[in-house]
């Protein structure tokens, strides 16, 4: 759900300073040496990754797990909703009406929805879902497209499909696991269509139904170029990562790790070790930590983020 780095920066003098007055020569050597020692510490670098998802397990509830973004419970479109309100422990989300020559209808479909409603933009790297088709039928067939959009988008618009239809015969499942890479816009939603025909039948006899859908979204990047250059009393820190990010600071090489859904400020402690300085976007001197001790270690650690609330600052690794 999100990649970190740690890198240690010691702000430290050649000696404390006792008077206010501080000989210009001193605070010179003072901030060179501490440049020096935080380009050294840089190499004790340690990284780790994970992943999200939405899952839809409609057997058991229309309302999809969610981590990081937005998704909506399926709809219909063209076709009638077999069980609009209560899930089908059989079939799942079920619909009748799906067309009987073998080419797909634009306008009949069952729809899922998910929204990236992060700061920046995300991949969705796959899509896997199985499908039942309870009564009728003799043979069906599916086929999953999508299309992402800042609106919604035409209800016959054509889809960009996932892979080639499948054929379910009845009483039995059928199930893809894709790996096609989807590029999802900050603020741009997915519309994934589940299209159904070549089927035997239209009235309610002939029911399908989607069993389960889960999309997994790429874990971002580890962040990069990860650097603390350190001054008299503070501590600059820069990093290129594309990702948005958190960052942490301890006295000591100790961190845990953010968790998934929670809104992280300036000053909350992380379980395990640390305290949130900064989250939001990275870049060349994105943060500088002040008022710091000459004479101290500081230790920071940086988490890049998948998804990423701006307003409420919650995170989703």
């Amino acid at each position: 759900m999100g990649n970190y780095y740690t890198v240690a920066a010691q702000n430290t003098v050649t000696k404390s300073f006792v008077s206010t007055i501080l000989n210009k020569v001193n605070v010179k050597n003072a901030v060179k040496q501490l440049m020096l020692l935080a380009a050294f510490l840089m190499s004790f670098g340690v990284q780790q990754s994970w992943g999200q998802s939405v899952n839809w397990n409609l057997i058991s509830s229309f309302t999809p797990v969610v981590c990081g973004g937005t998704a909506t419970a399926p709809s219909v479109n063209g076709v009638t909703a077999a069980n609009a309100a209560t899930p089908n422990a059989t079939y799942g989300y079920g619909a009748y009406g799906f067309g009987t020559t073998n080419s797909i209808t634009l306008t009949n479909y069952i729809q899922f929805t998910f929204t990236n409603n992060s700061a920046s933009s995300v991949t969705i790297a796959n899509e896997n879902w199985i499908n039942y088709y309870a009564s009728g039928y003799t043979s069906i067939k599916w086929r999953l497209g999508y299309i992402v959009a800042s609106t919604a988008p035409a209800v016959g618009a054509t889809p960009t499909y996932v892979a080639a239809a499948v054929t379910n015969t009845s009483g039995s499942t059928a199930s893809q696991n894709n790996a096609v890479s989807i590029a999802v816009a900050a603020g741009s939603t997915v519309y994934f269509r589940m299209y159904g025909y070549y089927g035997d039948g239209t009235t309610s006899s002939y029911i399908g139904g989607v069993k389960s859908f889960t999309i997994s979204v790429a874990a971002p990047t580890a962040p990069t170029a990860f650097s603390a250059a350190s001054g008299v009393a503070q501590n600059v820190l820069s990093s290129t990562s594309a990702s948005n990010v958190i960052l942490a600071w301890n006295t000591t090489n100790t961190f845990g790790t953010p968790v998934s859904g929670t809104t992280y400020s300036n000053g909350n402690n992380i379980t395990g070790g640390g305290t949130v300085l900064y989250n939001g976007a990275a870049g060349s001197n994105f943060y500088t930590h002040s008022s710091l001790t000459n004479g101290t270690a500081y230790y920071y650690s940086l988490w890049s983020v998948a998804f990423y609330n701006p307003s409420a600052q919650t995170v989703f690794l």
